[in-house]
Parts: structure tokens; sequence; C-alpha cells
């Protein structure tokens, strides 16, 4: 029989040194982690709108925020957010995978894609999308190695600030 330590939380899948699960519910703790942690992967991210933002994730139909977690002492470690969109519902988008710098270069973040794709397709996705920058070599790597392919368009971005007005 395993350590108590090693069994995964109900509805979680235990992969070597990690615990891979759809968040329903954070700790401050965990807050805190993610407001460390993710902003390496998308630097807009405002600190004291996140636990907001997190929570409201958490409530979304289609979005699913997974979260991996060292499997002895239930720190996290990793997170990804998926959604599935769009008129049809068949697309969806990766929107962030980060992980611990601790942790990187383990297979955490193969995990979490893996787990977000596999949402994903549960969600009668057929398409996934993600934007990677340039320097992000190895994010991009692991990318390829699950079959995406670099699209050659051109992505427009607007920052929104209130009110909006157009010119």
């Amino acid at each position: 029989m395993a350590p108590e330590h090693s069994r995964a939380p109900e509805g979680a899948e235990l992969f070597g040194p990690v615990t891979i699960e759809r968040a329903h519910h954070l700790t401050p703790h965990d807050v805190a982690d993610l407001q460390d942690f993710m902003p390496q992967g998308l630097p807009t991210i405002d600190r004291e709108a996140m636990p907001e933002a997190l929570e409201s994730l958490m409530r979304a139909e289609r979005a699913a925020l997974v979260i991996a977690r060292d499997a002895q002492d239930g720190t996290l470690v990793g997170a990804i957010v998926a959604d599935a969109y769009g008129v049809d519902g068949l697309t969806g988008h990766i929107r962030q995978l980060v992980v611990a710098e601790s942790q990187q270069g383990v297979g955490v973040g193969s995990q979490l894609l893996d787990s977000a794709i596999t949402w994903l397709m549960e969600q009668g996705v057929r398409v996934v999308q993600l934007h990677s920058a340039e320097h992000r070599v190895v994010a991009r790597s692991l990318y390829a190695s699950r079959g995406f392919v670099l699209d050659e368009t051109d992505v427009f971005r607007l920052q929104v600030k209130a009110p909006f007005r157009s010119k």
C-alpha cells in the first residue's frame, strides 16, 4: 500500500512528485503562490486583482484553472488556464502555463498542458490555440512536442481602460 502522502486528493491525478487537479477552491497561501509565479508567464497581471480573478475563473463553466501541487507537502508548484469559447464552443485557448522555478524542467509543465488539453477535449473542443512569446523557447518546444504548429497570423491587443472612447 502506498504511503498516505502519495495519494492524490479526490478528483486529482498523481503524477510522480505532483498531483494535477482542476481547482475549485484556493487557500490564501495558494493565491500568494500564484501571485509569486504567475507573472513570469504574464507580467501584466495585477497582483491586487488576482484573488477576485481566480475566484471568477474557478466559477466559470467553460474555463478551468488546472493546478499542480507537490504530492508530499501540497505546495502549489504550477498552474495552467484553459477555456472553451467561440460561437460554436469548438475552440479552446490555453491562456497561462506557469511552473515554479524550483519545479521547471521535471515535467510539471507537460503534465499541466496534457491535463488542460484533455479537459478541453472533454468540453468538445476541436482546436486549441495559445500565444507564446519568442523568448519562451522551452515552452515553445513543449507546445511543438504536443503537436501545436506556429500560425503565421499577427495578434493585435488593446489594453482597455475605462471609459473607452473611439477616435
